[in-house]
C-alpha cells in the first residue's frame, strides 16, 4: 500500500483517542448538570433587600407619582408602566421593614385625562402580630426541603407578613408572621408560618 493511500485509510477510521475525546465532550456537560442538580446547598442567602427593583427615572414626567413613593418609604418598586396611555408602578409593601407577601401597591396615572387609578394599601399603621420569629430561617429551610426534595439547589429565605385570608372575597386580614422560602428564580416557592412551622402556601 502506498504512502497516502495509507493515510486515506488511517482517516476513514478514527481513532480510539478520537471516538474517547467526542464521548467526552458529549458526556461531561451531562455529569455537571447532574452533579449540580444533586449538589446539597451549603449557603442559603437571606433576602433582606428593600430597595427599589427598577429604573424611577421614568416616572419624572408624573411628580405625583414619585410624591407618593417619598411619602411611602416603604413601598417597594418592582414594576414601571410606561405608555402611550399611561405611566405608573406596581410595587412591593413592606411593615416595619418585612415584605407584606400577599400586598400590591398600584399607581397609574392616565396621560389622556390626567387620571390617576390606584390599588391596594400602600402602609398599615398597625399589624397585630408578633413580628420575632418562633422557629428560625434554618428549621423553615428544613421544612421546605421536605416538601422540594428534588431541588437540591440553593435556596432564598426571608421573613414576610402572609394574609391567610388573601384571595377570599370580604374576609378580614388574618396576617401570620412567616418564612419565604424560593428558588432563584422564585420558584418553587414555600410560605411557613414562623411561629408553628405549619405550610401556609406551597408553588411547586
Amino acid at each position: 500500500m502506498a504512502f497516502n493511500d495509507k493515510i486515506k485509510h488511517q482517516n476513514k477510521h478514527p481513532t480510539s483517542n478520537s471516538i474517547g475525546f467526542i464521548v467526552l465532550i458529549i458526556v461531561l456537560p451531562l455529569l455537571i448538570q447532574c452533579k449540580k442538580e444533586n449538589a446539597i446547598c451549603i449557603l442559603n442567602q437571606k433576602l433582606d433587600n428593600q430597595n427599589h427593583l427598577v429604573d424611577l427615572s421614568p416616572l419624572n414626567e408624573a411628580p405625583e407619582l414619585l410624591e407618593k413613593l417619598n411619602k411611602f418609604p416603604n413601598l417597594q418598586v418592582r414594576r414601571i408602566i410606561n405608555d402611550e396611555f399611561a405611566i405608573g408602578f406596581h410595587s412591593n409593601v413592606f411593615h416595619k421593614g418585612i415584605i407584606v407577601l400577599t400586598e400590591n401597591y398600584i399607581d397609574v396615572k392616565s396621560k389622556k385625562f390626567n387620571f390617576i387609578h390606584t390599588m391596594g394599601i400602600p402602609a398599615f399603621d398597625t399589624i397585630p402580630i408578633s413580628l420575632t420569629p418562633t422557629i428560625q430561617a434554618k428549621t423553615a429551610i428544613k421544612i421546605a426541603r421536605s416538601q422540594l426534595d428534588k431541588y437540591r439547589l440553593c435556596l432564598f429565605y426571608r421573613l414576610g407578613i402572609f394574609d391567610i385570608n388573601s384571595g377570599t372575597s370580604f374576609a378580614e386580614k388574618d396576617f401570620k408572621l412567616t418564612w419565604e422560602i424560593q428558588g432563584e428564580e422564585g420558584w418553587p416557592n414555600v410560605v411557613i408560618a414562623a411561629h408553628t412551622g405549619e405550610i401556609l402556601s406551597l408553588e411547586n
